[in-house]
């Protein structure tokens, strides 16, 4: 008895705790963007104002930080694409 109680309490547990994880994505996916803007402009203004890029661990951060942002664009591209494609070969 306390064991079916217990696995009741743990899908209880289990659910808040997926719906709070899911909160924080929804907030992560609105504020991610907005603060990728305000690095790209700050890191620009670094270059203007020093006359050389920002490096960070030997690479230009700039570079990188686009870089991993055209990464993001393609594989949520992609995504939309094999879920597009699915949906049709049904």
């Amino acid at each position: 008895m306390s064991l079916a109680l217990t696995e009741i309490g743990r899908t209880k547990q289990d659910r808040e705790r997926q719906k709070r994880e899911e909160e924080l994505r929804r907030e992560i996916e609105g504020t991610l963007p907005k603060l990728s803007v305000k690095l790209r402009a700050a890191l620009e203004q670094w270059r203007m104002q020093y006359g050389e890029p920002l490096i960070y661990d030997g690479c230009d951060y700039l570079k990188g930080l686009e870089a991993d942002l055209n990464d993001e664009r393609r594989a949520k591209e992609e995504a939309k694409l094999r879920k597009v494609k699915s949906v049709v070969l049904r």
